[in-house]
């Protein structure tokens, strides 16, 4: 709000306090000067209650790592002297403040978390009449990490042995091979009837390229027997929620491609006929 007369003015902002500017003579800018002033003067003693600040909206909760959560919201009010965070832990938790940040200020970052737990945020902008109402809830479980984008499934093959190849080793060598033009391969995983033998975790951004696993004969039975080699787009990263597959995780009984997580996956079967002739140890 702003008055004035033929020699002053006055202006009143949502924070509460007054300016005024002008002639001075008799004090009437009220600075305890009788000073003139041609820019505006903050009245002193003044005590007005200013507006309560708007609610913000927009808050969103990310993971940046498995020990912060970095939050984000719209600033609607133009008063506000700050915001106040709050947390619960669980839907079913007590919110209780975190944090305070300054007016205009609309980024907060939680470093105090607990890997694989859930937290509820909640933000409200302050100044000297009040708290404004609360933003929208935001919920995030940290641990996870960003799933990669613009990624398929790989392509994996078991290329040997050969269908009955003798041996005279303690143990099977089962070759598999991998690739991923348009992203990147992870985990290679070897199974037989559903157990897993062995598994390898490439280098961050692998394409391609093959790995050996050596099976030891006493876990290959006699007459037919199938395996199966996976491989994801990304690291396998066990325990972790959103970006986690146990080893013990049921899977699609064919071969195909299929999802996990963020994990895209790829898998082939390989079948290998073994007698007694060809199957004997050192």
């Amino acid at each position: 709000m702003v008055a004035a007369d033929m020699q002053h003015s006055v202006a009143f902002l949502n924070d509460g306090t007054g300016w005024a500017w002008g002639k001075n003579q008799y004090g009437q800018l009220g600075n305890g000067t009788t000073t003139d002033s041609p820019t505006p003067v903050q009245v002193s003693g003044l005590d007005l209650i200013p507006d309560p600040p708007a609610s913000p909206a927009g808050l969103t909760a990310t993971s940046t790592s498995p020990s912060q959560i970095d939050l984000a919201w719209t600033d609607n009010s133009n008063n506000e002297t700050g915001f106040k965070i709050e947390r619960k832990t669980g839907t079913a938790g007590t919110y209780a403040q975190i944090g305070s940040v300054g007016g205009n200020v609309t980024t907060f970052s939680d470093t105090n978390v607990t890997t694989l737990t859930e937290y509820v945020y909640r933000v409200r902008a302050t100044n000297a009449a009040g708290d404004s109402d609360y933003s929208n809830e935001a919920s995030q479980t940290p641990g996870g990490v960003p799933p990669p984008t613009g990624t398929t499934a790989p392509t994996v093959t078991i290329t040997s042995p050969a269908d009955q190849t003798p041996t005279n080793a303690a143990a099977l060598a089962v070759q598999v091979a991998f690739t991923n033009t348009a992203g990147t391969v992870g985990t290679v995983i070897l199974r037989r009837d559903g157990t897993e033998l062995g598994r390898t975790e490439n280098p961050p951004g692998t394409r391609g390229g093959s790995t050996s696993f050596n099976v030891p004969l006493a876990a290959v039975p006699e007459g037919e027997t199938s395996f199966r080699a996976e491989a994801s787009s990304g690291p396998l990263q066990t325990g972790l929620i959103g970006t986690s597959m146990s080893s013990g995780e049921s899977k699609p009984a064919t071969c195909g491609r299929f999802k996990t997580g963020h994990l895209r996956w790829a898998c082939s079967y390989h079948r290998v006929r073994f007698s007694q002739a060809f199957r004997f140890s050192p």
